[in-house]
């Protein structure tokens, strides 16, 4: 009774529903896992600027991601390679742009450092960054990386953000403003 037990457990261990579980970007430490039983799916990073926030896992992507920035497969989908979400490497290339968030008084700040963007070799370079019809509501789309997204607000479609077609193009013009008046700031403080 005690080896069938045994034999049970060794099984159940060999044939337990897994994904790889992971960060993005360090390959060396993401492994296959076993599962919850109720996971029905692995979920991985979609890299069509982003992907990196959301590493490799068990269970579904989150609500706002999915087919976005993240992709899902049927846990009992492995193959003789492992897992069904396997490690897609096919980063051509990579670029930055700046990313996002809203200030309690209502003002979109600028991240201090650009965001990598990830994308395969037929990824187009292109950042974003709202504009004035951006209201409290609106998410940056892929943490600036990428196209804007249209959005609907009274029937008619709108983008409240702007796109651009250079690395770290999305900088704000405060940004910007601050980086030139800097140094300025110096030089005439010193010649006085």
């Amino acid at each position: 009774m005690k080896m069938l037990l045994i034999f049970i457990g060794l099984f159940s261990t060999v044939w337990a529903a897994q994904c790889w579980v992971g960060p993005v970007g360090d390959e060396a430490v993401i492994s296959a896992q076993d599962c919850a039983a109720d996971d029905a799916v692995c979920s991985y990073p979609k890299f069509v600027y982003g992907g990196e926030g959301y590493g490799y896992k068990c269970g579904p992507c989150p609500a706002d991601s999915k087919d976005r920035d993240c992709q899902e497969c049927d846990i009992n989908d492995a193959t003789d390679a492992g897992p069904c979400n396997a490690i897609t490497i096919e980063l051509e290339h990579g670029f930055e742009c700046y990313d996002y968030t809203l200030s309690k008084e209502g003002n979109w700040i600028q991240s201090k450092k650009a965001k990598l963007c990830s994308g395969d070799k037929d990824t187009d370079v292109t950042c974003n960054m709202p504009n004035s019809a951006a209201d409290k509501t609106y998410k940056v789309p892929n943490m600036g990386c990428g196209p804007c997204e249209a959005t609907t607000i009274n029937d008619d479609e709108v983008y409240p953000c702007t796109s651009c077609k250079m690395e770290r193009c999305n900088k704000s013009s405060a940004s910007t403003l601050e980086f030139v008046l800097a140094p300025l700031l110096v030089i005439i403080f010193y010649a006085l």
